[in-house]
């Protein structure tokens, strides 16, 4: 358990930084944004079933836990790298805490690490893990 409470750390840190980074450049740079947005994380979880992947294969159950962020959002470029960097290839050119926890979620406990990102609206990373 002790791992999984270090990558949800690491990715409420993240987002806790985005949120400072942003609140900080709307202070010191308000024409820079339309409107001032307060800073809000949201951590969600719920139990759902997913399609099995194999013919006759049974539903498979996950526990599901979302930490969505309202800051900037990444842009396409930052969302591939960091696809790549949960390629197994990339693993040893530069360890990244979202690449850690990846590996962590996948290759430790058979779980998946989602994300989605939007610039101008937010940031969300899913994590799935399996209910056995």
């Amino acid at each position: 358990m002790g791992q999984l409470n270090q990558v949800l750390m690491n990715i409420l840190s993240q987002a806790i930084d985005v949120l400072l980074n942003e609140s900080l450049r709307q202070k010191f740079y308000p024409e820079s944004t339309n409107t001032a947005k307060k800073p809000r994380i949201e951590i969600t979880t719920k139990v759902i079933s997913l399609e099995p992947t194999q013919p006759d294969a049974p539903d498979s159950r996950w526990v599901s836990v979302c930490i969505t962020d309202n800051g900037p959002g990444m842009s396409q470029e930052l969302q591939q790298e960091i696809m790549e960097s949960f390629s197994v290839e990339k693993w040893a050119d530069k360890e990244t805490s979202l690449a850690m926890s990846y590996r962590i979620i996948a290759a430790r406990h058979g779980g998946k690490l989602n994300f989605r990102s939007q610039l101008g609206v937010g940031t969300e990373f899913e994590i799935l893990l399996p209910l056995v």
